[in-house]
Protein backbone atom coordinates (compact mmCIF):
# COMPACT_ATOMS: atom_id res chain seq x y z
CA UNK A 1 0.00 0.00 0.00
CA UNK A 2 3.14 2.70 0.45
CA UNK A 3 3.40 4.85 2.87
CA UNK A 4 0.15 7.45 3.53
CA UNK A 5 1.44 9.97 5.74
CA UNK A 6 -0.53 13.19 6.27
CA UNK A 7 2.16 15.30 7.27
CA UNK A 8 4.62 17.52 5.38
CA UNK A 9 7.58 16.32 7.37
CA UNK A 10 8.87 13.42 9.36
CA UNK A 11 9.61 16.29 12.10
CA UNK A 12 6.96 15.59 14.69
CA UNK A 13 8.39 11.56 15.67
CA UNK A 14 10.11 12.92 19.17
CA UNK A 15 10.13 9.57 20.60
CA UNK A 16 12.83 6.44 19.54
CA UNK A 17 11.89 3.93 16.67
CA UNK A 18 11.58 1.10 19.15
CA UNK A 19 9.11 2.80 21.26
CA UNK A 20 7.23 4.06 17.79
CA UNK A 21 7.22 0.45 16.44
CA UNK A 22 5.85 -0.97 20.00
CA UNK A 23 3.54 1.86 20.44
CA UNK A 24 1.89 0.85 17.04
CA UNK A 25 2.09 -2.77 17.76
CA UNK A 26 -0.12 -1.75 21.11
CA UNK A 27 -2.84 0.71 19.24
CA UNK A 28 -2.97 -1.92 16.34
CA UNK A 29 -4.09 -4.89 18.64
CA UNK A 30 -6.31 -1.79 20.74
CA UNK A 31 -8.03 -0.58 17.46
CA UNK A 32 -8.57 -4.22 16.05
CA UNK A 33 -7.65 -3.25 12.36
CA UNK A 34 -9.52 -4.47 9.67
CA UNK A 35 -7.82 -5.77 6.41
CA UNK A 36 -10.31 -3.90 4.19
CA UNK A 37 -11.83 -0.17 3.73
CA UNK A 38 -15.43 0.49 3.62
CA UNK A 39 -16.61 1.31 0.05
CA UNK A 40 -17.92 4.48 -0.42
CA UNK A 41 -19.92 5.77 -3.74
CA UNK A 42 -18.74 9.07 -5.28
CA UNK A 43 -21.79 10.62 -5.77
CA UNK A 44 -21.30 11.22 -1.77
CA UNK A 45 -18.95 13.89 -2.85
CA UNK A 46 -21.88 16.11 -4.36
CA UNK A 47 -23.81 16.17 -1.56
CA UNK A 48 -24.58 19.36 0.36
CA UNK A 49 -23.46 17.29 3.48
CA UNK A 50 -19.87 16.67 2.29
CA UNK A 51 -19.75 20.41 1.04
CA UNK A 52 -20.84 21.88 4.18
CA UNK A 53 -18.16 19.28 6.11
CA UNK A 54 -15.54 20.11 3.52
CA UNK A 55 -16.29 24.03 4.69
CA UNK A 56 -15.56 22.96 8.61
CA UNK A 57 -12.54 20.57 7.48
CA UNK A 58 -10.94 24.06 5.60
CA UNK A 59 -11.00 25.56 8.90
CA UNK A 60 -9.99 23.10 11.06
CA UNK A 61 -7.08 22.52 9.02
CA UNK A 62 -5.45 26.02 8.66
CA UNK A 63 -4.83 25.93 12.77
CA UNK A 64 -3.16 22.42 13.17
CA UNK A 65 0.08 21.50 12.52
CA UNK A 66 1.21 21.70 8.31
CA UNK A 67 -0.49 18.37 7.16
CA UNK A 68 -0.78 16.62 3.57
CA UNK A 69 -4.41 18.28 2.89
CA UNK A 70 -5.18 15.52 -0.13
CA UNK A 71 -4.54 12.60 2.71
CA UNK A 72 -6.45 14.16 5.33
CA UNK A 73 -9.66 15.07 2.93
CA UNK A 74 -9.43 11.57 1.47
CA UNK A 75 -9.45 9.98 4.84
CA UNK A 76 -12.58 12.55 6.32
CA UNK A 77 -13.92 11.81 3.24
CA UNK A 78 -14.46 7.94 3.22
CA UNK A 79 -15.62 8.31 7.47
CA UNK A 80 -17.82 10.72 6.15
CA UNK A 81 -19.49 8.73 3.27
CA UNK A 82 -19.48 5.89 5.27
CA UNK A 83 -20.64 6.15 8.75
CA UNK A 84 -24.21 7.72 9.27
CA UNK A 85 -23.90 8.35 12.78
CA UNK A 86 -21.43 11.07 12.68
CA UNK A 87 -19.86 12.95 9.90
CA UNK A 88 -17.05 14.98 10.39
CA UNK A 89 -17.32 17.61 13.30
CA UNK A 90 -14.93 20.74 14.10
CA UNK A 91 -12.63 19.65 16.34
CA UNK A 92 -12.16 15.93 14.89
CA UNK A 93 -8.70 16.80 13.48
CA UNK A 94 -7.24 16.90 16.84
CA UNK A 95 -8.10 13.09 16.70
CA UNK A 96 -6.45 12.53 13.49
CA UNK A 97 -3.39 14.65 14.54
CA UNK A 98 -2.91 11.79 17.03
CA UNK A 99 -3.46 8.88 14.86
CA UNK A 100 -1.02 10.31 12.33
CA UNK A 101 1.74 10.53 14.47
CA UNK A 102 1.31 6.73 15.03
CA UNK A 103 0.03 5.13 11.73
CA UNK A 104 1.34 6.02 8.35
CA UNK A 105 -0.62 3.66 5.96
CA UNK A 106 -4.38 4.36 5.01
CA UNK A 107 -5.96 1.44 6.09
CA UNK A 108 -4.51 1.59 9.94
CA UNK A 109 -5.25 5.69 9.79
CA UNK A 110 -8.70 5.44 8.67
CA UNK A 111 -10.03 3.33 11.16
CA UNK A 112 -7.78 4.37 14.01
CA UNK A 113 -9.66 7.56 13.41
CA UNK A 114 -13.02 5.97 12.89
CA UNK A 115 -13.06 4.26 16.43
CA UNK A 116 -11.61 7.21 17.98
CA UNK A 117 -14.71 9.00 16.59
CA UNK A 118 -17.20 6.54 17.85
CA UNK A 119 -15.51 6.38 21.01
CA UNK A 120 -15.72 10.24 21.67
CA UNK A 121 -19.06 10.67 19.91
CA UNK A 122 -21.36 11.27 23.22
CA UNK A 123 -19.41 13.79 24.70
CA UNK A 124 -19.92 15.94 21.21
CA UNK A 125 -22.58 18.64 20.43
CA UNK A 126 -25.25 15.71 19.73
CA UNK A 127 -25.37 15.28 23.43
CA UNK A 128 -27.70 17.33 24.45
CA UNK A 129 -26.81 20.40 27.04
CA UNK A 130 -27.81 18.94 30.86
CA UNK A 131 -27.02 15.53 29.90
CA UNK A 132 -24.37 14.10 32.98
CA UNK A 133 -21.77 12.48 31.05
CA UNK A 134 -19.02 12.98 33.21
CA UNK A 135 -19.23 11.08 36.45
CA UNK A 136 -19.62 13.57 39.55
CA UNK A 137 -16.76 12.30 41.08
CA UNK A 138 -15.24 13.93 38.70
CA UNK A 139 -17.09 16.92 38.74
CA UNK A 140 -16.61 16.91 42.55
CA UNK A 141 -12.69 18.20 42.03
CA UNK A 142 -13.88 21.70 39.81
CA UNK A 143 -14.13 24.62 42.26
CA UNK A 144 -17.17 26.02 42.79
CA UNK A 145 -17.41 28.57 40.32
CA UNK A 146 -20.11 27.18 37.45
CA UNK A 147 -22.54 24.73 38.11
CA UNK A 148 -22.79 21.13 37.21
CA UNK A 149 -24.02 21.57 33.67
CA UNK A 150 -21.44 24.08 32.64
CA UNK A 151 -18.78 22.14 34.02
CA UNK A 152 -19.63 18.87 32.10
CA UNK A 153 -20.08 20.63 29.23
CA UNK A 154 -16.68 22.16 29.05
CA UNK A 155 -15.00 19.60 30.24
CA UNK A 156 -16.45 17.23 27.35
CA UNK A 157 -15.96 19.82 24.30
CA UNK A 158 -12.53 21.17 25.46
CA UNK A 159 -11.16 18.10 27.04
CA UNK A 160 -12.68 14.54 26.63
CA UNK A 161 -14.19 15.49 23.16
CA UNK A 162 -11.05 16.01 21.25
CA UNK A 163 -8.89 13.64 24.25
CA UNK A 164 -6.89 16.28 25.12
CA UNK A 165 -5.53 17.58 21.65
CA UNK A 166 -5.68 21.38 22.52
CA UNK A 167 -4.31 21.00 25.79
CA UNK A 168 -0.93 18.65 25.79
CA UNK A 169 1.77 20.12 23.56
CA UNK A 170 4.46 18.05 22.64
CA UNK A 171 3.80 14.96 20.58
CA UNK A 172 5.67 12.53 23.29
CA UNK A 173 3.22 14.29 25.78
CA UNK A 174 -0.04 13.77 23.83
CA UNK A 175 0.82 9.92 22.37
CA UNK A 176 1.54 9.20 25.96
CA UNK A 177 -1.66 10.65 26.95
CA UNK A 178 -3.49 8.55 24.77
CA UNK A 179 -1.77 5.38 25.46
CA UNK A 180 -3.39 5.80 29.17
CA UNK A 181 -6.64 7.19 27.93
CA UNK A 182 -6.96 4.28 25.41
CA UNK A 183 -7.08 2.31 28.28
CA UNK A 184 -10.91 2.63 29.17
CA UNK A 185 -13.26 5.75 30.03
CA UNK A 186 -12.49 5.64 33.42
CA UNK A 187 -9.01 6.87 32.87
CA UNK A 188 -10.08 9.20 30.44
CA UNK A 189 -11.77 10.88 33.37
CA UNK A 190 -9.54 10.12 36.01
CA UNK A 191 -7.31 12.61 33.62
CA UNK A 192 -10.16 15.28 33.17
CA UNK A 193 -10.01 14.96 37.56
CA UNK A 194 -6.36 15.90 37.37
CA UNK A 195 -6.47 18.26 35.44
CA UNK A 196 -9.06 19.89 37.70
CA UNK A 197 -6.78 19.87 40.62
CA UNK A 198 -4.03 21.00 39.00
CA UNK A 199 -6.58 23.98 37.85
CA UNK A 200 -6.82 24.49 41.74
CA UNK A 201 -3.29 26.08 41.59
CA UNK A 202 -3.47 28.45 39.08
CA UNK A 203 -2.80 32.36 39.67
CA UNK A 204 -6.34 33.54 39.29
CA UNK A 205 -5.65 37.20 40.42
CA UNK A 206 -6.43 38.84 36.86
CA UNK A 207 -9.90 36.54 36.53
CA UNK A 208 -12.78 39.09 36.93
CA UNK A 209 -15.73 36.45 37.47
CA UNK A 210 -16.44 32.77 38.40
CA UNK A 211 -16.53 31.80 33.66
CA UNK A 212 -13.19 33.39 33.79
CA UNK A 213 -11.52 31.30 36.25
CA UNK A 214 -13.21 28.12 34.83
CA UNK A 215 -12.26 29.09 31.10
CA UNK A 216 -8.67 29.52 32.66
CA UNK A 217 -8.63 26.02 34.58
CA UNK A 218 -10.22 24.35 31.10
CA UNK A 219 -7.72 26.07 28.73
CA UNK A 220 -4.79 24.82 30.85
CA UNK A 221 -1.79 23.80 28.65
CA UNK A 222 0.61 21.13 29.62
CA UNK A 223 3.79 22.69 27.75
CA UNK A 224 6.23 19.64 28.57
CA UNK A 225 6.53 15.94 28.36
CA UNK A 226 7.79 16.15 32.10
CA UNK A 227 4.47 17.70 33.02
CA UNK A 228 1.88 15.24 30.93
CA UNK A 229 3.79 12.68 32.57
CA UNK A 230 3.27 14.00 36.03
CA UNK A 231 -0.62 14.07 34.94
CA UNK A 232 -1.02 10.64 34.20
CA UNK A 233 0.56 9.79 37.79
CA UNK A 234 -2.17 11.90 39.57
CA UNK A 235 -4.69 10.58 37.51
CA UNK A 236 -3.69 7.24 38.23
CA UNK A 237 -4.00 7.92 41.87
CA UNK A 238 -7.56 9.27 41.14
CA UNK A 239 -8.46 6.28 38.97
CA UNK A 240 -11.86 4.48 39.72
Amino acid sequence: MGVFTIWHSAYIYYTSSARMHLREAQWRRHYHIPSTLPKMHDRFLLSKVWQNQQHVLAIDIARMPPMRIENVTKIIRRFAATSPYAGYTQGNLYLMYAVGLVFSDELSVFWAYARTVRLVHRYGPSTPYGTHVVPDWVIAHAPAVLDRDLWDILIRFRWLYIMFGQTVSTATGLLATWDYCLQGEAHLFSLCAALLLRGHALDFDACESNLERATLIIGQNIESTEHAAALISQAQLLLR
